[in-house]
């Protein structure tokens, strides 16, 4: 903080202009080389990864289902569509590893 408010009293404030445009040009300019000089701007490296080749619609579709029993089976407490709901999931996992 100490830094900042040191550059900011070095950084030249006299404006002449009569132009509100101008000056507040000049005010974000003389802004924004201070923060710059105190805090350089970083550049993020974004790493990709390859694509999710298992991840597709009947997947996709699968999970949704699978979704919808699990809802059914919060709502109502039922075993048996506990018993639904982990036929789905174990159909999901299947089907994911089988196509890894």
């Amino acid at each position: 903080m100490k830094e900042l408010s040191l550059a900011l009293l070095e950084e030249n404030w006299n404006d002449t202009s009569c132009n509100i445009d101008v000056i507040y040009q000049n005010l974000m300019n003389n802004i924004v080389s201070v923060v710059d000089k105190i805090s350089p701007p970083q550049k993020k490296v974004i790493s990709t990864r390859p694509g999710i080749r298992w991840f597709d619609a009947e997947v996709k579709l699968t999970q949704k289902q699978r979704e919808k029993y699990y809802k059914i089976f919060k709502f109502t407490g039922n075993d048996q569509d506990f018993e639904n709901y982990k036929l789905k999931q174990n159909l999901v996992v299947g089907l994911i590893r089988k196509k890894e």
